[in-house]
């Protein structure tokens, strides 16, 4: 699967499907332009637009960011199924993620980085982020290894063979 071809299928024809299979150029092709939008686009626009104009470009970056969650979350499903793998990796990893943001934010407030009042038990916060956060990169350990996984050459339970005439 091409690049163009990959964006139709995730962008357009498989927008809210999470049953079936993804091969791993449709998966990879559509993750490149998933970051090109929410890492490279957005710093080379904050760095060339004037100051006036860098809250439209605030809203522009996070409207795409906004866009592209669910066709990246069922992209990851489908490319999860296709290594016969269930689905709940990614919504472990998002519940650990949205955890260790809350733990952060909370370190911050305790430390008066973000003062809104002095709490205690900063100690205790930072060893659970601490254990959060590695298990959080074992986990993304683990996906990145399976995502990268050849496509199973054998029906499974999630769909059919993908069509394999990848260039990858």
């Amino acid at each position: 699967m091409k690049f163009i071809e990959s964006l139709k299928t995730c962008l357009i024809k498989k927008y809210l499907t999470i049953s079936g299979r993804a091969t791993r150029s449709e998966f990879w092709w559509f993750m490149l332009f998933v970051f090109f939008c929410v890492s490279i686009l957005p710093g080379f626009l904050f760095t060339i637009t004037p100051i006036a104009i860098k809250q439209a470009t605030s809203f522009l970056v996070l409207l795409s960011l906004l866009l592209l969650t669910v066709p990246t979350i069922t992209a990851i499903i489908r490319r999860l199924h296709d290594v016969q793998h269930i689905s709940v990796w990614i919504f472990i990893l998002i519940f650990l993620s949205t955890i260790i943001l809350y733990l952060a934010v909370t370190m911050l407030v305790q430390n008066n980085i973000i003062n809104i009042e002095q709490n205690k038990g900063f100690l205790l916060i930072a060893y659970a982020y601490g254990i959060m956060k590695g298990t959080h990169l074992y986990l993304i350990l683990y996906l990145i290894f399976s995502l990268t996984r050849k496509t199973e050459q054998q029906n499974n339970k999630y769909g059919p063979i993908p069509d394999i005439t990848d260039v990858w």
